[in-house]
């Protein structure tokens, strides 16, 4: 038996934002990560391109994430936002590319 589940990611989202914060300030997201690395990785003809494309691919998410941290969007006026950011990574296989290789990338963001 195959059970089929559609996530509506709003719905996600807005549960996720009430256990952040359960009085409502605003959840930002970002949705600018640069997947240019990834493409490289993913369309690399050999062994050695796809070791060199997926430290390259690490290194741009983690720039990414310091960008992002820098930013504290939380500060900015009339934000209001809670002390947290979403970073969006629209392809699981990146995401999970990067965290294979470097375990505590997560933990890190």
């Amino acid at each position: 038996m195959t059970i089929l589940v559609r996530f509506n990611l709003k719905n996600i989202l807005n549960l996720f934002k009430k256990k952040l914060d359960p009085k409502g300030a605003p959840l930002i997201i970002d949705f600018k990560v640069s997947l240019t690395s990834y493409h490289k990785l993913a369309n690399a003809e050999n062994d050695l391109d796809r070791k060199q494309f997926l430290i390259v691919h690490i290194i741009s998410i983690r720039n990414h994430i310091k960008g992002l941290s820098c930013k504290n969007y939380q500060l900015m006026h009339g934000v209001n936002s809670i002390d947290f950011l979403l970073m969006f990574l629209p392809v699981e296989l990146a995401f999970m590319a990067a965290v294979s290789q470097e375990k505590g990338l997560f933990i890190e963001a």
